[in-house]
């Protein structure tokens, strides 16, 4: 199955090297944390850090439930928080 994954955010974007990507989802991986867990396998560790502190949206609405399962094309957006001071 394969989702839709945008980057929002000049500091993420420049860490997985796009805006956006198709990732392709296999086994038990249909749901939002998934798709962080593959994300995190492609890009390196240090997304996770990011995504602790970031938005998610599934197609638009916000959400929380990272249980929440995926259909395929949905549009998974990762907006990280800003931080410091």
């Amino acid at each position: 199955m394969r989702v839709r994954v945008k980057y929002l955010g000049s500091a993420l974007r420049e860490l997985v090297g796009a805006s956006e990507e198709w990732m392709e989802l296999e086994g038990q991986e249909h749901t939002v944390a998934g798709v962080l867990a593959a994300i995190a396998r492609a890009h390196g560790e240090a997304f996770r850090y990011v995504q602790s502190s970031s938005l998610l949206l599934v197609n638009g609405a916000m959400t929380r439930d990272t249980s929440r399962l995926l259909s395929e094309g949905d549009i998974v957006e990762i907006l990280p928080l800003p931080v410091g001071g």
